[in-house]
Order: structure tokens, then sequence, then C-alpha cells
């Protein structure tokens, strides 16, 4: 199953092909009734329980010169993600819990995260 606009690539890469087959149809079926609004409700709700679903990545750049990023900064619903970047694989080297970061400011092309206290 190649990526679709319903699928995206990373979706079938972490979900699985037969995963997706065999979960679609009881989806669509309890959809069915529901205006679009719904229905967009109910998606949204359902995404924000998901881990992998959530982030908002940003690349992080050591210098100018980087051609490609060495870390991705990763903001979720839980809190803060910072992955090294070993080629196209992403490694998760810190996981901060929001009730760990006191403030993150960002200035220009810093990021500075601060603990409470």
């Amino acid at each position: 199953m190649a990526a679709s606009p319903s699928f995206p690539a990373q979706v079938i890469a972490k979900r699985g092909r037969e995963y997706i087959l065999r979960h679609i149809p009881n989806m669509h079926k309890d959809q069915f009734a529901l205006t679009a609004s719904e229905a967009h409700l109910k998606y949204i709700k359902e995404c924000a329980q998901l881990d992998d679903v959530t982030v908002h990545y940003y690349r992080l750049y050591k210098d100018k010169k980087e051609v490609e990023a060495s870390l991705t900064l990763g903001l979720t619903l839980r809190g803060i993600q910072i992955f090294q970047n070993v080629g196209s694989v992403r490694q998760l080297l810190y996981d901060f819990p929001w009730t760990n970061v006191g403030k993150l400011v960002f200035v220009v092309s810093r990021i500075t995260a601060c603990s409470p206290g």
C-alpha cells in the first residue's frame, strides 16, 4: 500500500497495511451517520490521542553551513522531544514532559527551554 491522501507513508510504515485494511471498514460504518462537521470533530479528538500523529517537527541546525539538520525538535501534546538524525532515521534522545518545562522561548534563530523554578 503506497502513501495516499488518506494514509501518509509514515502512518502506513508504523501501523502496517494489514492493520489499516482490517480497521478501515469498521471505521467507515461508524462514521456513516455523522455529519461532515461531526466526523471532523471526532477525527480531531481521536488524532489527539495518538502519540505519533500530533507532533510538530522542527529541524535544528548547528550552524548555517550545515546542509542536513543534525537534530529534530518535536512538540507534542505531552511535551518536547529531541531527536538525533542519523541518515533518514530519527533517534529519540530526550523526552521532556510539559511539567518539566517552565518556559520555552523562541528568539530569532535560537530556542531556549528552561526548567520550572
